[in-house]
């Protein structure tokens, strides 16, 4: 029981420390995001203020605490930071350059995106999904990493620039034509939704008003039947009066009048009977004619009120989903402390249990005590053997930490040295693809300016500049390819390849000028990666062409093959212009070009280098400048895979 609260505590006490880990990494990942989008925007307001000046809106004192030291430690364009926080969404926007909206308080974004349209502030949220409403939006992905979502609209009608370098922090554009969409259709559906809700209001209406147009016709008829009564009664009257009249001109048949006048009154007697009737029928008719209007209006009421009941029952949804998570919080508490109380209750009554039986125990122990301490020298002399032995064990575990410590700062010298070289090679690689795109941008404006129909030149121009643009990309293909791409070995005829390399080339205007002697005969086959192979030879015999000697009249590039007890021995001659002493040490670095002739990447030599290593071979280099060079590879009779494989991981390794 004792170890299963140990347990209990122990779990509650890792999960409180995990939590507070992950909030105190979440805060030092916003307030690192937040300062770069400072750092890397631009705006009015930025320019025009003597400090950078950020509002903070939110609860949450850990991340007004990492705001703090932020503004204490660092700087914006030689400018210090400062830091305002607010807890609504009311603030003065005056000299504010960046308003950051912590997830506590996104409820408020809608309202400052608003309230700060018409500014110059770069406002950042946290995890808002109304996407047309942002402009920087920083959320936590699936794999617990932060990513921003960047909304350019929004940045151009805020008149702020920020630098493309944002998004290689993990960030994405949005598009906002998909959002239009994704909103119309949406605000569609709705559209759609309440327009069904309307149609059956109409069928309704339609049904109570045709029911209320039987009540109304036939209460016309009704009326109809009544003005034939009355007129009917009026008929009566007129001939009542002229029965009286008759009456009085012959008194002499008062008998017959007498039956006349019983027979008129008796008529007169069921004509205002009906009339009643009738009169009783119209009024029902109206009872229910005001019963039906009552009713639509109880309709609309009704409705109206579901609408409230709609929007009332989504605001407790949310209000007992809160309540839930903090019920179910107290339960837990209230359950672990209640745990406790039993646990500690039933351990007050065992330790009553104990002390007695520990006090019959006590004088046993006394007796017992005599012979332990006999027992006791025994194991301090083993205890003694055992300290020397400790000793030992930590003499040779300190040998070990000082090991592994040169060891793992061996490893981060390398990934510092790694992580250099990559910004290096994105530089580059952004500068040799922009440089030809740009040229041939260029060319286009001139040409459009130029107005002589003459435009030949600026095409062949542009060629140029589109065909170092695909050598430059088939350079980084062919670096990524040796890279990444396990070793596969084949059987390769040596001769085949090299003349096909050469039948590659003859598109060059050099290749005719140059006489090139292919010193292996068709026999030779060697065990061999043929990928790497063809790289390594397709290199060097196109820098052999591209740097001949223009001044000689022979030229020539002679390819031999030599084979020693233990390898593979190939050999590219060649006597072009040739390599300076001071430079032939540094060929087969990355992006860097020996001769002003060279208007390649910089990464040929470079690649071979990396593809010989691969075969578990050697290359090596002789030339005297305006003389000519000589490469000569060695590569082993058969590369052994596993010790590729390893190799090819560092070196992708090192590519990342």
């Amino acid at each position: 029981m004792k170890l299963s609260v140990f347990i209990l505590v122990l779990s509650l006490l890792l999960i409180v420390q995990s939590k507070a880990e992950k909030q105190a990494n979440r805060t030092e990942l916003l307030g690192a995001y937040i300062y770069n989008f400072a750092k890397l925007s631009d705006s009015p307001i930025k320019r025009k203020s003597s400090t950078y000046n950020i509002i903070l809106i939110t609860r949450e004192s850990q991340l007004i605490s990492e705001f703090k030291k932020l503004s204490e430690a660092k700087t914006i364009d030689g400018k210090s930071i400062k830091v305002t926080t607010s807890s609504s969404s009311q603030f003065d926007k005056n000299g504010i350059s960046l308003a950051f909206i912590a997830k506590d308080m996104k409820a408020y974004c809608n309202k400052i995106f608003k309230m700060t349209k018409n500014t110059n502030i770069l406002l950042v949220s946290e995890e808002y999904k109304d996407k047309l409403k942002v402009i920087l939006n920083l959320y936590q992905a699936s794999d617990g990493s932060f990513r921003f979502e960047m909304n350019r609209a929004n940045l151009y009608e805020r008149s702020i620039r920020i630098n493309d370098e944002v998004l290689l922090m993990g960030g994405s554009q949005l598009d906002n034509y998909a959002l239009y969409q994704e909103n119309q259709a949406k605000y569609n559906r709705e559209i759609t939704q309440k327009e069904k809700q309307l149609k059956n209001i109409k069928n309704q209406t339609s049904e109570a008003q045709k029911k209320l147009g039987e009540k109304e016709q036939l209460l016309a008829d009704q009326k109809k039947e009544i003005k034939g009564l009355v007129s009917e009664k009026d008929s009566l009257h007129q001939d009542i009066d002229s029965l009286n009249q008759a009456i009085a001109q012959q008194e002499e048949s008062f008998g017959k009048r007498i039956t006349l006048y019983q027979n008129i009154y008796q008529g007169l007697m069921k004509a205002h009977d009906r009339i009643e009737n009738q009169n009783n029928e119209i009024e029902k008719s109206d009872e229910t004619l005001s019963m039906l209007k009552r009713q639509l209006q109880a309709m609309d009421s009704e409705l109206n009120d579901k609408n409230k009941v709609i929007q009332g029952k989504e605001v407790k949804i949310s209000e007992s989903n809160n309540l839930i998570v903090i019920l179910s919080v107290v339960s837990f508490i209230i359950g672990c402390l209640l745990i406790l109380l039993l646990i500690s209750r039933r351990k007050v009554r065992r330790q009553n249990l104990q002390l007695a039986k520990q006090k019959e125990a006590i004088s046993k122990h006394n007796h017992v005590l005599s012979q332990n301490n006999l027992e006791l020298q025994e194991k301090r002399a083993m205890i003694e053997e055992k300290n020397n032995l400790i000793n030992d064990l930590n003499h040779n575990l300190e040998e070990r930490i000082e090991l592994k410590t040169l060891e793992l700062t061996d490893t981060i010298n390398h990934l510092n040295k790694t992580v250099s070289e990559l910004d290096r090679f994105i530089y580059s690689t952004s500068h040799e693809l922009s440089a030809p795109l740009k040229s041939v941008l260029g060319l286009i404006n001139i040409a459009k300016i130029d107005q002589s129909n003459n435009h030949q030149e600026y095409y062949q121009l542009i060629e140029t500049s589109v065909l170092k643009l695909e050598d430059t990309i088939k350079s980084f293909v062919t670096f990524s390819r040796n890279s990444r791409q396990e070793i596969q070995n084949v059987e390769c005829n040596l001769h085949l390849i090299t003349s096909e390399i050469i039948e590659d080339m003859k598109f060059y205007d050099q290749t005719t000028k140059i006489d090139i002697q292919i010193k292996i005969t068709e026999d030779i086959f060697i065990i061999s990666d043929s990928m790497r192979l063809k790289i390594i030879l397709s290199n060097l015999i196109s820098n052999a062409i591209k740097y001949h000697d223009p001044q000689k009249e022979n030229k020539w590039l002679k390819i031999t093959y030599a084979r020693s007890s233990e390898s593979h021995i190939i050999s590219i001659i060649d006597n072009g212009i040739g390599i300076s002493n001071n430079q032939l040490d540094k060929i087969f670095e990355k992006f860097f070009r020996a001769s002003s002739r060279s208007t390649g990447t910089g990464l040929g030599l470079y690649i071979v280098k990396d593809a010989v290593d691969h075969l578990q071979g050697t290359i090596q280099v002789k030339s005297d400048e305006g003389q000519g060079t000589e490469f000569v590879i060695e590569l082993p009779f058969v590369v052994p895979i596993k010790s590729s494989k390893k190799k090819t991981v560092v070196n992708q390794q090192q590519n990342i």
